[in-house]
């Protein structure tokens, strides 16, 4: 393969790679989003486990932040 073909490949690549990651991004924010309005919603104090939905809330948003880190080191 030559050397212009292969440069011309992974710029389109790293392109595409990024449209892709963007596009996770967005839907990571989304789901952080929706986390944080389920926590604070009033109704979830009246759940019989609500220690334990917190805690599963504050789980979720850690491992969505984490796998943005994730992400952003690579773009």
């Amino acid at each position: 393969m030559n050397k212009r073909l292969l440069k011309h490949a992974t710029k389109n690549q790293i392109k595409y790679s990024r449209k892709v990651l963007e596009a996770i991004v967005k839907v990571l924010d989304e789901d952080l989003e929706e986390s944080y309005k389920r926590s604070d919603d009033l109704e979830a104090y009246d759940k019989p486990a609500w220690k334990e939905f917190q805690a599963d809330q504050i789980g979720t948003r850690r491992t969505l932040n984490k796998i943005k880190s994730i992400i952003k080191y690579w773009e």
